[in-house]
């Protein structure tokens, strides 16, 4: 027999309209990781550790840049009480993302050879021109989906997330099947990043003309003034975070080399799929209604309550199973060979475990206007992990110990995080 109170507690948060909308964009989300997870054997059927070593460099220097393609403009999208200033601040979101492509097609273009050498992967010079397709297709996407969230269309989101899921997972064994064995997983990631904008662009077209009608360059100037704090501070945060994701990438194929590389990337990927299983999903849902609430003048340390508790109750038990059965599950599912990336699951899960539950309350200070601080603290975490990563692997050679180091850095960084978050999380009003 369930409690009588279980059962109301239960019926009350199926009718909060916030509970209803996390479940939404979890459902979707659940299904687009979970087609990840399972297209994760075939592709490493079709591909190997070090040509999954390889992607991985073309995708953490792609990655830096999408990061940056509308200067996190995008993300203010979400803030305006006027539906006119949101569509504004999509024309800017897509002319900066234009112009950030075509500087960085010149840019990679010309200094191609350069990476390749310095890399040591002469491959990189193929592929590295392509960003500027990679950061164009992300930025348009990046930018409607932030709009849809505003208008609480939290299953057209969810359906988006899935097919953007299902493009990755096949195109890169249709580039295999046309006769690109060595650099089908590069080509396929880009080609899956351009089908989502384009499926985007054809599902939100009548938003998008909408927005183009009321192009006015002295209104989107005076936006991008108002939210300036998304360019100077949050650009530079989100651009130092996956510079850090990058250079990881780099000491690891610098160290132990591309083999390493794409075992920890494999390993990275996986730790992602509970993330991105809940905790976007939370994120979305949680960030929209904590602006609504600083709108209105409320404060968020109800919502931070509630997401803490949850978090961390689904948290700890679900990263224990994991680190059980990484090494021998690797190893069934994807073969003898990757049942090494199980063992970097192990090392890695106190940070992703601790990252799952400060993650989607990370808006707090975009909200309340404390962007400069977050990126001061987060800078310092990147930085101290980084260095303790290179130092461990300098003396120690053991990639092991360095991921440990590395991780646990990163897990004290984030719950002084977390304790500043809720201080945050009883603000109600902007910072002059």
């Amino acid at each position: 027999m369930i409690p009588h109170s279980l059962k109301e507690s239960f019926k009350n948060k199926a009718k909060s309209a916030l509970f209803r909308n996390i479940i939404t964009t979890i459902s979707g989300t659940t299904l687009a990781q979970a087609i990840q997870v399972l297209a994760a054997p075939l592709l490493t059927y079709f591909y190997s550790t070090e040509l999954f070593g390889v992607f991985t460099l073309y995708f953490s220097i792609a990655s830096t840049i999408i990061v940056i393609a509308t200067l996190r403009y995008e993300l203010a999208i979400m803030l305006p009480d006027s539906d006119e200033d949101a569509l504004q601040l999509i024309n800017v979101s897509v002319c900066l993302t234009v112009m950030l492509s075509v500087i960085s097609f010149l840019f990679f273009y010309l200094s191609s050879a350069y990476w390749a050498t310095w890399l040591e992967v002469p491959e990189l010079a193929l592929y590295i021109p392509y960003v500027a397709l990679s950061v164009l297709s992300s930025g348009i996407f990046q930018a409607m989906i932030v709009y849809i969230t505003r208008q609480k269309n939290f299953r057209l989101v969810s359906v988006l997330r899935v097919l953007q899921a299902l493009s990755f997972a096949i195109t890169p064994v249709l580039f295999y099947y046309l006769g690109y064995e060595s650099s089908g997983l590069v080509y396929g990631y880009i080609g899956s990043q351009v089908m989502s904008a384009l499926i985007i662009i054809l599902v939100t077209y009548q938003i998008l003309i909408r927005a183009f009608k009321l192009w006015n360059i002295g209104a989107m100037r005076m936006l991008m003034v108002r939210y300036k704090g998304f360019p100077g501070f949050n650009s530079l945060h989100a651009f130092s975070d996956m510079l850090q994701n990058s250079i990881i990438n780099f000491l690891i194929n610098a160290f132990y080399g591309q083999t390493a590389l794409g075992l920890y990337s494999m390993a990275y990927r996986v730790l992602r799929a509970p993330l991105g299983i809940i905790g976007t999903a939370i994120s979305q849902v949680l960030y929209q209604k904590m602006s609504e609430n600083f709108n209105a003048g409320q404060g968020n340390a109800v919502i931070f309550d509630k997401s803490v508790r949850y978090t961390s109750i689904f948290s700890v038990p679900l990263f224990l199973i994991i680190d059980i059965i990484a090494p021998a599950s690797f190893a069934w599912i994807l073969g003898e060979e990757w049942r090494e990336a199980g063992w970097y699951v192990i090392f890695l899960s106190p940070l992703f475990l601790v990252t799952f539950v400060v993650s989607p309350l990370s808006h707090l200070p975009n909200i309340s206007g404390y962007q400069g601080r977050f990126l001061m603290m987060i800078t310092t975490i990147n930085a101290l992990s980084l260095i303790l990563f290179s130092a461990f692997s300098s003396i120690n050679h053991s990639i092991y110990y360095a991921l440990l180091v590395y991780s646990l850095t990163w897990m004290f960084g984030y719950i002084i995080l977390l304790k500043w978050f809720h201080q945050l999380s009883h603000k109600s009003k902007l910072i002059s």
